[in-house]
């Protein structure tokens, strides 16, 4: 258990070829990154490196054997030899069967990728990826015939006498890596989850220990959801039942005590999704050797308020969902949040980080991009069938995952995920996806998810917490509620606006709501800048701002949003008439211009507020 994680090894297939159909996950010892390769029988598990057995030993000729040419050159008869060649046979070491050298075994050039491979790489210039550079060539193996190199072989099975080879050795270069392996290598982020779990740490650079943190609790939440969704039932063997207890062990004491009294969302998440680790581990009793798998005394602390009630049902439901029918699920979806939040629960089969297959291996990173893969083969059925898929809003995160998961595929060896996707050539350019998925840098590529209900309420209404109440606030608070409305919202409708996204209803509410209070805030006070980017604001979501002057409205109230009025109102509005309708009224164009005009302010309520008149 030297690694502790949920690893599995390529000669382990018994449990992957079970019944159950579930690989097992012995650790093993950390080994270097193996070129990515495909397996021939179609199972997914990658065998190793296939040594060539060792030569068998030469036969002893007889006296009356003919007379042979050695490897110097010089004639004997049988084993008869001449002094001269007795002495060069002590100075040359063993002998070796006639026209194989060392590197003989490695002939094919793709062979020496399979056996040797540095820990540590040389970093090359990183030319723009193309897809010559991308091409995953089959594994070729080393002849059977020639013997085994030395330094590839185990070390109780070298020849560790002192005497020297009459071959010289070669020294072997490192491959050079490809701009797609360097990129991965030099530019590995510290955690892969979800933009929702960073919180109020988004868009900001973790350093030193926290950021050592982090990536621990990320990681442990990855470990957690695979033991949880691998986990035993009553009626397994002991011995797996045993293994998946020791194992969940030893993942809980590698985080040792973490801060489970932690009110920020992804630590609630965590911890909720720790008790039903430690439940499934309370059904089964501890082998006599080992301590229970959860800490001795420990209780989950149960907040009482609606945050966490909505925690813990998503944490139960996001479980539940590794058993559902795609299908039937998706089916019954009637709102476009409910199913992107389907949709982002594929959470529960984590992925690694492109080419770290230490803790979860590549037997299981095939298994899970076949099950994430199923619910977005499930969607674009429905949509080739013309289902109500509510197209104009998941469309967005349907792309994100599908280039995740085909990023696997493109750069990494995986079989292909989504191999029907071109029947939904007339509504997505598949062509253009997978251009974009070979060109984009690997940290772009991972499913961020812009779009669940985590999403909306761990980074959107983030923006509702430290609003400046009044224009007697310190400007440090006032710049920094604006720079969080800038870089969250900002970024939330640049990928939609490069998407070609609708927002949901829901997400569209809370965007209007912060837009009112920023632009209210801003018609009395000249301490900040508009904070959006107007080309990525559609339309819909400017129309829905009220203008205040001298107590009366400007212009008609806006209507109750609606989906309808998103789809039709998706695209922005030009410059000049953002700044004719809105920002001609906030009080730096206002100063600006000279214009003497009594505006309005005072404490919104969401979307709408009452107001008094301020000259």
């Amino acid at each position: 258990m030297a690694s502790g994680g949920y690893d599995i090894r390529a000669h382990a297939v018994r449990a992957a070829l079970s019944n159950r159909g579930r690989p097992s996950y012995r650790p093993v010892p950390f080994v270097p990154h193996q070129p990515v390769q495909q397996d021939a029988t179609g199972t997914g598990i990658i065998q190793d490196a296939v040594l060539p057995p060792a030569p068998p030993e030469p036969r002893r000729q007889s006296l009356s054997s003919p007379v042979v040419r050695d490897e110097g050159g010089l004639q004997s008869r049988g084993g008869q030899r001449s002094p001269q060649e007795r002495s060069l046979s002590r100075s040359a070491g063993p002998s070796r069967p006639p026209s194989h050298s060392p590197l003989d075994s490695l002939s094919p050039p793709e062979a020496k990728l399979e056996i040797f491979v540095p820990l540590l790489r040389t970093p090359v210039a990183s030319p723009p990826l193309s897809q010559s550079q991308h091409t995953v060539r089959p594994p070729q193996l080393p002849p059977a015939t020639p013997p085994v190199p030395q330094q590839y072989l185990p070390s109780n099975r070298r020849n560790t006498s002192s005497r020297t080879s009459s071959v010289a050795s070669t020294p072997q270069e490192a491959p050079q890596l490809s701009a797609w392996q360097t990129a991965c290598l030099n530019e590995a982020p510290a955690v892969t989850w979800e933009i929702w779990a960073e919180g109020s740490t988004v868009y900001r650079s973790l350093e030193g220990q926290e950021r050592t943190q982090e990536a621990a609790l990320c990681d442990y939440m990855h470990q957690l959801q695979l033991g949880y969704v691998r986990q035993p039932v009553l009626g397994d063997p002991p011995a797996e039942i045993s293994e998946w207890l020791e194992l969940t062990k030893t993942t809980v004491d590698r985080i040792g005590p973490w801060d489970r009294l932690d009110t920020r969302l992804v630590a609630r998440y965590v911890a909720n999704l720790e008790e039903f680790v430690f439940k499934v581990a309370d059904q089964f009793p501890s082998p006599p050797y080992q301590s229970p798998v959860r800490p001795p005394g420990y209780r989950l602390w149960l907040r009482h308020n609606p945050e966490e009630k909505d925690i813990r049902d998503e944490v139960l439901t996001t479980f539940v969902h590794a058993a559902d029918n795609p299908l039937e699920i998706i089916t019954q979806c009637t709102s476009a949040q409910e199913l992107i939040d389907h949709l982002a629960r594929n959470r529960v089969w984590p992925l690694p980080w492109f080419g770290a297959y230490r803790r979860i291996c590549r037997p299981i990173v095939q298994d899970h991009l076949r099950s994430r893969a199923s619910w977005i083969s499930a969607y674009l059925d429905l949509l080739d069938r013309r289902r109500e898929v509510f197209f104009n809003e998941t469309r967005g995160f349907v792309l994100q995952e599908a280039m995740y998961l085909l990023a696997f595929h493109i750069h990494e060896g995986f079989p292909d995920p989504l191999p029907l996707r071109r029947r939904t050539m007339r509504f997505i350019d598949w062509d253009a996806i997978e251009r974009q998925t070979r060109t984009t840098h690997p940290t772009s590529l991972i499913n961020r998810d812009h779009y669940s209900t985590l999403y909306i309420n761990n980074i959107i209404k983030l923006c509702n917490i430290g609003k400046p109440k009044s224009l007697g606030v310190p400007v440090r608070y006032v710049n920094a509620w604006f720079l969080a409305v800038q870089q969250c919202l900002n970024h939330t409708l640049q990928v939609q606006f490069n998407q070609n996204v609708v927002p949901t209803l829901e997400m569209a509410s809370e965007m209007v709501s912060i837009m009112q209070y920023a632009y209210d805030y801003l018609v009395i006070s000249d301490r900040a800048e508009w904070p959006l980017h107007n080309p990525w604001v559609p339309r819909a979501l400017f129309q829905q701002l009220q203008v205040h002057v001298d107590g009366k409205f400007e212009g008609k109230r806006a209507p109750l949003l609606t989906r309808k009025m998103l789809i039709d109102g998706r695209e922005p509005m030009s410059e000049d008439e953002v700044k004719h309708r809105y920002l001609k009224h906030l009080k730096a164009q206002r100063d600006q211009a000279g214009a003497p005009i009594s505006y309005v302010r005072g404490q919104p309520r969401g979307a709408r507020a009452r107001f008094l008149v301020i000259s």
